[in-house]
C-alpha cells in the first residue's frame, strides 16, 4: 500500500450493498450465534476487467484493448453478533481475493469491515453507530450505494471509510427528535507518480479516457476527498403507522489530493498556473420533508423530499436543484421481496474538464434501481438488482469549446445470483453481472461477468 491507511469516523453498516460482489447477509441460524464463519470459492469469466472501451480510431496510441480473462475467487467472512437487553453489537469482516489465470501478475484483493452498535437508553432514547470500511478496486464496491461517482475500476489499494452516528429522542407521544453525523473518506492509491505522463504537456490532452484539459490527471487528484454531513429531523407520528418527517443536512465536500487536477501550459497566453482540487470544494444546504409508512407488515415505504442548495464557495458558483430519496418495499411471500427506489442529488465526479477557472465541480444525478429476492423452493434461491443511474456535469467549460458542462452519462448495473442450499452448511451458487457506461466522452464500455461457485458457512 502507497498510502497510510486512516479510518476516520464510524458508518453505515446497516444499509443494505445495492450491487456487486454478491454476498447474502447472515442466515437466521448465524444470526442467533455470537460469532459465525463462512467462505466462497468460485470460478469466473470477465470480458472487461479494465473497463476499458473497444478500441476504435477515438482511442490514442498507448492505451490498451479491454482484457478479459478466467479466473477463481476465494471470499471468506467471519461476522460476529451479540444481542443484550438493551444493547445490541454486530460485526462482520470479509476478504475477497481474485486471481486472473490469463495474467498471473494480475490479481485483485480487498477488504470489507462493517460494524454496528445499538443502545437504548430507555423508551425515549436511543443511540446508533455504524462503521463501513472498505478496500477494493471495484467501483460498486469501493461507493456502496444507489449513486456512483466514479463508473471505472481503479487500480490498487483504493479506501473508502464512513462514519455515522444518530441519537433520536422522543419529546412527547407524538413528536421525536433525530440528530445525526456522516463523516466519508476516500483516498485512492493512484498518484501522478504512477503516471506514465503527469507533465502537464499539451500532447497528453489527446487522450479522451482523461478529457482534463492538458496533463493525465491521477485518480486521487480526481477523487480523495472527506464529506461531512450533519441532520436534524422533526418526527410527527400522528397514527401508529405513520411518521412525517421535517429535516435539514449541511454537508461540505473537501477535496484533500495536493496534485493538479489542469495543468498550466506557459505557452498559452495568459500565462496559466496549475489549478488544484479544493477549488472544487462546496457546502451543501438540503431541506426536505418525508413520511415513513407501513401500509401492511409487509408492505413499507420510505421517502423524502425536499431541494438540494449547492454553494461551490472556492469556485464562486452556486446550483439549486431537486432533491429525493425514496423506496417502497414489499415482502410478497416467506423470504421473497422486491424493492424500488429512487435517488436525487449533487454527487462528486471522476471528470475534470478544459477550464482551469472553472473545472467541472460535480455531477447531478439520478439512481433508479430495483432489487429482490424470490424463494423458487424450500432450497432454491434467486436474487436481482437492475439499477439505472443518469448524470450530468456541472461546470467544466463551455461544450463548444470542447468542454464538460452540459455532459450527460448513462450508467447500468444488472445482477442475478441463483443459489441451491445443498445442507445447512454448503451451498451451490451461480451468476451474471452486467455494467454498461454509456457517455459521449469515448470511455463508454460494456462488462460481462458469469460466475459458479460454492459456499460453506457455519
Amino acid at each position: 500500500m502507497k498510502k497510510t491507511i486512516a479510518i476516520v469516523g464510524i458508518a453505515a453498516f446497516g444499509a443494505s450493498t445495492l450491487h456487486a460482489q454478491y454476498s447474502p447477509d447472515l442466515t437466521a441460524t448465524e444470526k442467533a450465534k455470537l460469532w459465525s464463519i463462512s467462505a466462497s470459492l468460485r470460478g469466473f469469466y470477465d470480458d472487461n476487467v479494465t473497463t476499458l472501451p473497444k478500441r476504435s480510431l477515438l482511442l490514442p496510441v498507448g492505451v490498451s484493448n479491454p482484457r478479459d480473462g478466467f479466473g477463481i475467487e476465494v471470499s471468506p467472512t467471519i461476522g460476529l453478533n451479540h444481542t443484550g437487553d438493551a444493547t445490541t453489537i454486530s460485526g462482520r469482516y470479509t476478504y475477497d481475493l481474485k486471481e486472473y489465470f490469463s495474467n498471473p501478475h494480475f490479481t485483485d484483493q480487498s477488504h470489507q469491515l462493517d460494524a454496528k452498535l445499538q443502545h437504548d437508553f430507555s423508551e425515549r432514547y436511543k443511540l446508533s453507530v455504524s462503521e463501513s470500511f472498505v478496500v477494493a478496486q471495484e467501483p460498486t464496491v469501493i461507493e456502496n450505494g444507489a449513486l456512483i461517482s466514479s463508473p471505472l475500476r481503479a487500480n490498487g489499494d483504493n479506501v473508502r471509510n464512513i462514519g455515522k452516528i444518530d441519537f433520536t429522542a422522543e419529546l412527547t407521544k407524538l413528536f421525536s427528535l433525530q440528530l445525526g453525523y456522516q463523516n466519508s473518506l476516500y483516498m485512492y492509491n493512484q498518484n501522478a507518480n504512477d503516471l506514465a505522463h503527469n507533465d502537464g504537456t499539451a500532447g497528453n490532452s489527446t487522450n479522451p479516457l482523461y478529457p482534463n484539459g492538458y496533463g493525465v490527471v491521477s485518480r486521487s487528484a480526481q477523487l480523495d476527498r472527506m464529506e461531512h454531513l450533519a441532520s436534524v429531523n422533526l418526527l410527527w407520528r400522528p397514527v401508529e403507522n405513520t411518521t412525517g418527517r421535517f429535516g435539514y443536512m449541511y454537508g461540505q465536500t473537501l477535496y484533500t489530493s495536493q496534485e493538479p487536477i489542469i495543468y498550466g501550459v506557459a505557452a498559452l497566453p495568459p500565462v496559466a498556473k496549475n489549478t488544484y482540487s479544493n477549488i472544487r470544494n462546496q457546502r451543501s444546504h438540503y431541506f426536505y420533508v418525508g413520511v415513513d409508512q407501513n401500509f401492511t407488515p409487509e408492505l413499507t415505504a420510505q421517502v423524502r423530499v425536499g431541494a438540494e442548495y449547492v454553494d461551490y464557495y472556492a469556485s464562486h458558483n452556486h446550483a439549486l436543484s431537486p432533491y429525493a430519496d425514496a423506496s417502497v418495499r414489499y415482502a410478497y411471500a416467506q423470504g421473497s421481496y422486491a424493492q424500488l427506489g429512487v435517488k436525487q442529488v449533487h454527487i462528486s465526479t471522476d471528470l475534470v474538464g478544459v477550464n482551469q477557472a472553472d473545472p467541472a465541480r460535480d455531477e447531478d444525478a439520478t439512481s433508479i434501481y430495483l432489487r429482490g429476492n424470490q424463494k423458487i423452493a424450500s432450497r432454491l434461491n434467486l436474487s436481482w438488482l437492475g439499477q439505472y443511474q443518469h448524470s450530468t456535469v456541472n461546470g467544466g467549460g463551455s461544450r463548444a469549446t470542447g468542454g464538460l458542462n452540459g455532459v450527460a452519462e448513462n450508467f447500468y448495473i444488472a445482477q442475478l445470483n441463483l443459489s441451491y442450499q445443498v445442507n445447512n452448511f454448503i451451498s451451490a451458487e451461480t451468476g451474471y453481472e452486467y455494467d454498461r457506461l454509456k457517455s459521449p466522452l469515448a470511455r463508454g464500455y460494456s462488462r460481462n461477468q458469469v460466475y459458479i461457485g460454492i459456499r460453506a458457512s457455519y
